[in-house]
């Protein structure tokens, strides 16, 4: 195929004319590849765009920024090439076909054998196996990066996101600016609702906690809710559920008249054929359940009592048809309906996922993990997904969100929160007919556009809309950079990172202290490292030395500040 390159000049730029200077190279044409070179370029880094065709309305945003692009297949030699193979920087391949993906990294690999590249892979296994293939590739998943956001948007102060960082166990969580365990507040909210980073006050606000250590008391009695609904054996919860599930009316009824049936029969039998009450019962009962064992005979007794020995014996047999009948129906019938997609009728305070595509997936399996009931929708049988939810037991129900009477069937008058990862215009239809299901509910959408999210929650006050590209580029950017990320953190319409960093000789930060390392970037420094011991929380006038490792909160671009301060060698030294 052939390749041209497009600048936004009136002529594209032959790419003979390319400048050999290491660049980064993005392949994918949804919103994740175009974050990811949106990103890149917005940090200054030189960035070649691979795209089929040069008319979508990405292409044409990043030409306008200045990106050059390569016209042709991302999988084909002689456009990796025309777009620098050779002497790029990094490869992020962001394609949403993890067959295409790999056959891309595989070709760049032959071209280029020292190439960092980053792969999109959603297939866990696959990337495990790709990355130990290949010499120096990271593989990430879009939807398991960005799918943590969602569940903490849902769930509020009940998610709890943990990090491993140096020996600790950091714990995401809302808690008090000062209170014990607290190594860090990472945003609040001022007087007008707006997002604050790094507040130096707060009663609730979002924290990085010692996991080891109890945040406040309200934090500790949630704590220990969450433990006790948790730690009850899954046998008791089924034996509750079996229970819950027989107080059917049908049940009641028939239970009522069989014990009203024993009790007239009891006392016939006692007055009339003078047996006692216990020998009365227990005629009755081998009577109603057929048994007969024929040592208490009506043989000898009056006509009467004869025939209402039939009529009891027709009676009982009939009564014992019907309550098996009823209790096989009840039990094998709400397990096929849970099995099928049908779901309890007393369900609450449940989370509801519409969309069990590679997002509404991850959600879903994350939701369950944490112990809490979820239910999902598709409008297809056929969703890849489906099948492995059902085999870990969560109801899954098979209909059109966008439709009243399916969305009535989920039960969303007692649901904790509606969590809708489809296509843009149905999240949006889907949202809105569940306000008017439940003007309460608590509504999460996808919306695969990050400035049309957030133009959304402002202007329609619709829940949290959240960008899945808007949150999982920054991953791709900064593995792509070699930066060493242990985790993300979403705030609002950020993305706040946990990294380490290095003060290499030579650096800026060299000599100065922690105050001016964190000057004018969006960051704070929580922990020092040096000669093998750890300082958590260091004082701002702590002066750096060459050699010391730090661990850095920062919004991406934070980040970047940090480690041009730290870890960057300026040409005149």
């Amino acid at each position: 195929m052939a390749t041209t390159r497009t600048r936004p000049t009136v002529k594209p730029r032959a790419p003979e004319a390319a400048s050999p200077a290491p660049h980064f190279i993005v392949c994918g044409q949804d919103e994740l590849g175009f974050r990811a070179a949106e990103e890149l370029n917005r940090l200054g880094e030189p960035v070649v765009f691979i795209a089929s065709a040069v008319t979508g309305r990405f292409v044409v945003s990043l030409v306008e920024r200045g990106v050059s692009v390569v016209r042709g297949n991302y999988r084909e030699d002689k456009v990796l090439i025309d777009a620098g193979i050779e002497s790029a920087r990094a490869l992020i391949i962001a394609e949403s076909d993890d067959i295409g993906n790999l056959h891309a990294a595989l070709a760049a690999h032959e071209l280029n054998p020292n190439l960092r590249v980053v792969l999109r892979i959603f297939n866990g296994e696959l990337g495990r196996r790709v990355q130990d293939l290949l010499q120096d590739c990271e593989v990430l998943s879009s939807s398991t990066i960005a799918a943590p956001a969602f569940v903490a948007a849902a769930l509020q102060s009940d998610f709890e996101q943990s990090i491993a960082a140096e020996g600790k166990v950091l714990v995401v969580r809302h808690g008090k600016v000062g209170d014990s365990g607290v190594l860090m507040a990472i945003a609040g909210e001022d007087a007008a609702g707006k997002v604050v980073l790094f507040p130096e006050s707060g009663e609730s606000v979002l924290c990085l906690a010692d996991g080891q250590v109890a945040i406040g008391r309200n934090l500790v009695s949630h704590a220990v809710r969450q433990a006790r609904r948790r730690r009850l054996p899954p046998g008791l919860l089924a034996a509750g559920h079996v229970v819950r599930t027989l107080a059917d009316n049908r049940v009641r009824y028939l239970v009522a008249g069989v014990a009203a049936l024993v009790l007239v029969s009891m006392l016939i039998f006692h007055f009339f054929a003078h047996l006692s009450y216990l020998d009365a019962i227990y005629f009755t009962v081998v009577t109603i359940t057929t048994i007969g064992y024929g040592d208490i005979s009506m043989l000898g007794q009056a006509a009467p009592l004869k025939v209402y020995n039939i009529v009891l014996a027709l009676l009982g047999a009939a009564s014992m048809a019907i309550f098996f009948a009823v209790i096989t129906d009840t039990l094998v019938g709400a397990r096929l309906r849970e099995a099928l997609g049908g779901i309890r009728r007393d369900m609450s305070d449940h989370v509801v996922v519409c969309g069990v595509g590679n997002i509404g997936h991850r959600v879903v399996e994350q939701v369950h993990g944490m112990g809490l009931s979820v239910v999902a929708m598709d409008v297809s049988e056929s969703a890849k997904a489906i099948p492995e939810l059902r085999r870990q037991g969560i109801p899954i129900v098979i209909g059109d969100a966008g439709e009243l009477p399916n969305l009535e069937a989920l039960c969303l008058e007692t649901a904790r929160c509606l969590v809708v990862t489809t296509d843009d215009m149905t999240n949006l239809e889907v949202a809105l007919a569940a306000r008017s299901i439940n003007p309460e509910l608590r509504i999460v959408l996808q919306l695969h556009d990050p400035d049309l999210a957030a133009k959304i929650q402002r202007a329609i006050g619709i829940g949290v809309s959240r960008s899945s590209a808007g949150l999982a580029a920054p991953a791709f950017v900064s593995s792509a950079l070699g930066h060493r990320i242990l985790g993300s953190i979403p705030v609002g319409e950020r993305m706040v990172v946990v990294a380490h960093a290095d003060v290499v000789e030579g650096a800026e930060a060299e000599g100065h202290d922690i105050e001016w390392l964190q000057a004018d970037v969006y960051g704070r420094v929580l922990m020092l490292g040096r000669a093998g011991q750890q300082t958590w929380c260091p004082p701002p006038g702590t002066r750096l030395e060459k050699g010391d490792g730090l661990l850095v909160v920062a919004t991406r671009k934070g980040l970047d500040g940090f480690l041009k301060r730290a870890e960057a060698v300026p040409d005149s030294a």
